[in-house]
Order: structure tokens, then sequence, then C-alpha cells
């Protein structure tokens, strides 16, 4: 039977007597140790009545001794209710009562965790579930409705999983799991197993912890979850590539963990996610609304650029981003003549990542609402597809964006997000193409088209200010073709032994904002300070970041590019804070102080109906879109505060298409109109390019004019 020890220094000395035999073999379940502790000596109450309750881990003799360690959880007033009403409603059915996962992992880091996962040991969560409803009617309380999310073994989704709201908490209730395979079947028999064996069978070790509701103690079946989590180590429980082809999903969550808390990837783990194997798993058996919503995870999260580029070196980016199969009904283009389509050009996805996740921690000013940060990603990652279209061979006049056919599609995401993705795309190719023209001149605002811009702000919408960073992330590259991902800076700090994530950013010279927590990115985006957190850990290990970050460089396989990603400060360098200083800063200070923000809000000053009752002998046609478009233009080139009224709009209608009497003539009108404009701004923008040289030759020159 297990050893019950309360005192540490025998446990000391129990773990060296059995070292031997750890490391010889596995000892069978008896010679586990077990550290329990009374749960009345160990709950105090704080002030605002939170329990915080002492545990000690279960400490597994397996393969390597795991020392024993003691953490403090801070259990909430809602918490607390839940976990009592669950133990009263397992009373008659003797069931013990674990919190699986993610909400152990953030609760020894120290986190509020939403996400309360209840393992059950004799029976399935739907019939559990029915007796919490029994003791919420005994208490007098609210029943809720049970949800019931089915299994899908073809999916690798093996649990039938019960979910319900208690004191308006989502809590989800699943049989611990054992798991059988025969030679001829990759889908397992699932039946109700034991707690180590559900363990072993999670995605990692940092994930695979208990909480033992009954005996209040945090327990480690595999022998290694709370040294990783001190230690920051992204490891499976079991040989790697057995876990990935249990469920290829875990691959991209390992890339989540890793990219959301700066841990190491473990050597063994990522020598097995670049396996033609797993690739392949991952590529066919796991649905394309997992993926997708598991790349959103990482886009959301702090580092999306670490994970974009672990997807490059582990060869996985076309798993992701995957392009239409080969078909005789569908064929693919592009323009563009840096091979677009061609294996090998995700890198330049990957580049574009890394340097927009850079501007933004520069100039986070950029971006007055960070909510949607998974669009600006997504827009980021697809850029240099942007001119790739799918036909379709049965109907060769229409054409789709290949980019949101990966948005759609391949990932599954909603129409909505694949519709955003092609406006910040669109947007970002206008603003580029605006801002350029202004080198010349140096750019001075001055100079800048208030009709232009605002059409470019009104198509995008409020997305304008990510096609803004979005269009600075790449600019700082076009005006640098020496600049690289691998150059010296970012190789020199990956490869200092003695620096870690957090030293070398808040050594940096410009403001970087890194946070350790998907709760944490909106508010760390809003905030322009210098400060940047390392990879989060226990108390109780407060270099660990240091570990993780100057030791991922021994990863066999792993780019430069990502080596330095952990190890290098964000932020610009001198000629590039120039370039977002000196230009989209003030880009976007012009186009707020034009009053354009909000412009896509603004309607015509005539509607349709009264355009058309200018033209009542012409016949309703594309001439109206055309009309509508000038009028707009007209609108947006005016001064804010002296808009013509809507009597000078129908006046200057009446003069300009005097005569026209077809829809031809009136958009060959419309064509001369926006000729004669262009014309008159391009030469008053010539004169003051002439005058604006004129007084700088001046004044270079100490000639006084």
């Amino acid at each position: 039977s297990p050893l019950f020890i309360h005192d540490t220094k025998i446990l000391r000395k129990a773990l060296v007597s059995l070292r031997t035999t750890a490391l010889l073999q596995r000892p069978p379940p008896a010679y586990n140790i077990l550290v329990l502790l009374s749960r009345s000596k160990v709950t105090t109450t704080t002030k605002n009545n939170n329990r915080i309750v002492m545990k000690a881990a279960k400490v597994q003799i397996g393969n390597e001794i795991v020392a024993a360690h003691t953490q403090d959880i801070k259990l909430t007033g809602v918490e607390d209710r839940i976990f009592d009403t669950l133990l009263s409603a397992s009373s008659l059915s003797h069931t013990t009562l674990r919190v699986a996962g993610g909400w152990v992992r953030d609760k020894m880091l120290g986190k509020d965790s939403k996400d309360i996962d209840i393992a059950l040991d004799n029976m399935f969560g739907k019939q559990f579930a029915e007796l919490v409803n029994k003791e919420l009617e005994k208490q007098g309380a609210t029943v809720h409705s049970i949800g019931v999310i089915q299994s899908n073994p073809e999916q690798s989704k093996h649990l039938e999983t019960a979910t319900m709201r208690l004191y308006d908490q989502w809590i989800d209730l699943v049989n611990l799991r054992s798991e059988e395979y025969s030679a001829d079947s990759r889908i397992p028999s699932i039946q109700i197993g034991t707690p180590e064996q559900d363990a072993y069978r999670r995605d990692l070790t940092i994930n695979a912890l208990f909480y033992n509701i009954n005996t209040n103690t945090i327990e480690d079946f595999t022998g290694r979850g709370i040294s990783d989590l001190k230690q920051g180590v992204i490891r499976t429980p079991l040989p790697p590539l057995t876990t990935f082809l249990d469920d290829p999903l875990r691959i991209l969550r390992a890339i989540r963990f890793t990219s959301r808390y700066m841990y190491k990837i473990e050597q063994e783990l990522y020598t097995a996610a670049s396996s033609d194997v797993a690739r392949e798993a991952l590529r066919t058996k796991i649905s394309r609304e997992r993926v997708g919503v598991e790349l959103s995870g990482m886009l959301k999260g702090p580092r999306p650029d670490l994970a974009l580029s672990l997807l490059h070196d582990l060869g996985l980016y076309d798993c992701v981003f995957q392009f239409p199969p080969s078909s005789a009904n569908m064929r693919m283009e592009t323009s563009r003549s840096d091979h677009a389509l061609e294996p090998g050009f995700e890198y330049e996805s990957v580049k574009t990542v890394v340097n927009l996740a850079r501007v933004l921690s520069y100039v986070p000013s950029l971006i007055s609402d960070p909510s949607n940060r998974v669009v600006l990603f997504l827009a980021g990652a697809l850029w240099p597809y942007r001119e790739a279209l799918l036909f379709h061979n049965k109907k060769p006049q229409r054409s789709r964006p290949l980019i949101h056919y990966i948005v759609g599609e391949s990932l599954k995401l909603p129409t909505k997000t694949a519709d955003d993705c092609i406006k910040i795309v669109t947007a970002t190719e206008s603003i580029l193409s605006f801002v350029d023209q202004g080198w010349q001149s140096k750019r001075d605002p001055t100079l800048w088209d208030r009709r232009r811009i605002g059409l470019m702000i009104r198509a995008a919408g409020p997305l304008w200010e990510y096609a803004l960073a979005l269009a600075l992330s790449i600019d700082i590259r076009l005006h640098d073709p020496q600049y690289d991902l691998y150059r010296d800076q970012l190789l020199t700090a990956a490869s200092s032994s003695s620096s870690s994530f957090s030293s070398s950013s808040s050594s940096s010279d410009h403001p970087t904002s890194t946070s350790t927590s998907e709760e944490d990115v909106e508010s760390s985006w809003a905030s322009s300070s210098s400060s940047s957190s390392a990879a989060p850990s226990m108390s109780s290990s407060s270099s660990s970041s240091s570990s993780a970050a100057s030791s991922t460089s021994t990863i066999s396989g792993c780019s430069p590019t990502t080596t330095a990603l952990y190890s290098a400060p964000l932020g610009l360098a001198a000629h590039e804070s120039f370039i977002a200083n000196k230009v989209y800063s003030i880009f976007k200070n012009v186009v707020e102080e034009s009053g354009l923000a909000g412009v896509w809000d603004e309607k015509p000053r005539l509607s349709g109906e009264e355009v058309i009752a200018l033209f009542p002998k012409t016949p309703k046609g594309d001439w109206m879109t055309a009309v509508m478009q000038m009028l707009m233009e007209l609108q947006l080139s005016q001064e804010q505060h002296h808009m013509p009224r809507n009597v000078a709009f129908r006046a200057f209608i009446r003069e300009t298409f005097a005569g026209a009497d077809s829809g031809e003539e009136i958009k060959k009108r419309v064509a001369q109109l926006r000729q004669q404009y262009e014309k008159a701004r391009t030469e008053a923008w010539t004169k003051q390019i002439g005058e604006y040289s004129r007084v700088n030759y001046a004044h270079d020159n100490g000639v006084n004019i």
C-alpha cells in the first residue's frame, strides 16, 4: 500500500533509497509515494472570503525522481461553492472529483481561470451532471439544462463531454479515460480509466496535472508536470510521436503553449512534430475547424511571430494554410514574379508577421482597438499571396482571392473574417502606394490628398488602423534592401547564454510589450510602456525563463529566426523608427485631424433616389454607381466644416451633366471630371514640391528668399 509521510526529511531519505530502483525500472504503483495533508489543517480563509489551500504534489516514482512541491492555490468564492456542490452530489456515487488540465496549470502560475474541467473516476459526464441537478433541486437552487458534446473518433475527439452552468460558471464533466488500440484500427476503444492512465493520454505534462477536490491535493501522475512548469519546458507525457498520432492537433497546441509562455520545446518533441508521419496525420486526420481554432489561439496570444516561425521550422505551414487540392475544375494563378505559389515561399509570410509584431511593440498607439488581432496577424501571414487568384474552369470569368479561400475553406473561419482580411490587404496596398509617393517630398503631410485618404479609410472601415500597421511592417523592409531576419544583432542576442528574454527586453532602447497570457494581450497593446515579462513561472522558480530562452539555441533544426525571437528584444532599429515616427504616426494624425475617423459611416449628401430624380429620362443602370462615387469623392475633397449643402450638389450635377441623355454619356462625363481633378491636383502638388525644394535649397545654402 502507499506510504503516508508527514516529515519531508523522511521523504527525502525514501526518495534517495529508491533512486537505484527508479532508474533501473518503473516500480509498481504500490511504491508510489503520496503526500497528503489534512484538509482541516491546510485551509484558511482570507479577508475577501477566498479560500487558500496548501497542497503538496503527489510524487510519482517513474523514470526519474521528482521532489515534492508545495504550492498555494487560491480558490474564488464561486469556485468554492462549485466544488462544495460537486462534492455533495458525489456523496452517493462515491465519485472522486478532479479538476484537470488548464485550470490547475493557471492556478499554479498564480492566474485566474474559467476553464473548469471535472474528471470523473467511475461514471460518465452526463450521469454525474444529472446528480448535480438533483443536488441543486435539493438546495432550492436554479437547475440548468445539460449539454452533451458527442465523441467523434474519426476526428480524434474520443470522449463524450457534458457541459452545464453552475453559479454562472460553465463547467465540463468527463470521465477519466483509458484506451486500447487494435492492430488494424487507429481508433481506440475508450473505457473509464485511472487518473494515471488519463494523465499519460493528455497533450503536455504541464496540462496533465490534477487538483483532487476530495483530498485537496495536486496530483502529478506523470512525475514531470510540476518540474516542467517550473523550468519552462514543453514536453509530452508519453513519447511525443505516440501522443501526436493519438491526436495530431496536439502538435499545434504544443506550439501555442510554447509561444504563449516562451517555454522551450523538448528536442524529442521537436523531432517528432517535424516528422513526415506527424505532418501527414495533421493534414488528414484533423478537421479544418479545429485547426482554425488552434491557429486563432496562436494569433491571439502574446507572440504570434514565434508561433508562425515554429510552424515554418517544423514544416507545418502548408498543413495549416492549405491550398486547394489539385482539381480539373480549379486552377490557381498569380501575377507576381516572386513565385508566390511555389514551395518555400511561406517564409515571406513569417517575415511579415515578425515585422508586424516588432512594429506593434514599438508603436502600439497605431492600433487603438487591439481586440481583433487575429484578423490583423492573419492578414499579415497571408499578405504574400495577395495577388493569387482561384479560377473555376467552368466559369473562367469569375475568380476568388486565394486569401479568401484559405481563411474560409482551409481554416473554416467565419466569412466575415475572410472578408476583413481582404479589406486589410487591399487597404495596405493603397496606403503603401500613397505613402511611397511622398518620399521625394520627405512625406510632408500638407501634400497629402484628403479625398484619396478618405476613400482608402472609407473602404477599409474600422480596420484602417490595422492596414496602417501592416503597411509600416512591410515598408521598413521595402526601403532597406539589406534587411534580413538573420541580422547580426538578433543572432548576437540569441547566442548569448547569459541573456534571457526578460533581461534583453528590459534593456532595449525601444518600448516592448510582451505579456504572459492571452488575457493580458489587449492591455499590453494599449500601453506604450517598455516593460516586458518573461515566461510565467511559479514563485519558487524565478529563473526559469532564462533557462528556456538561453537553451533554445540547442534545439536541433530550430532556425536562427526562431532562436532570435526567443532572445532578442522586440522593437525597431533607428532607421525603422524614423519611418514609424515621421511617416505612419503622422498619417494617423492627419486622418484624425482631418475628421476622417469614422468616415466609413458617412452617408452621401444625396441619396440614390435623389440622383435618379435629376435624370428623369435616363433608365437606371451602372451610371448611378459612377455618379454616387463621384459625389462621395467631391464630399471627401471638401474641408470638414465647409461642406456644400445638398442644394449645391444638385446644382452642380445639373450643370455638369447638362445634355447627357444616356448612361454611357454620364459615365464619360464622370471620367472626364476625375481626370480634370487629378490634373489640377498634380499641378498644385508639383508647384508645392518646387516651392518646398526651393525653400530647402535656400536654407541649406544660406540664401534669403
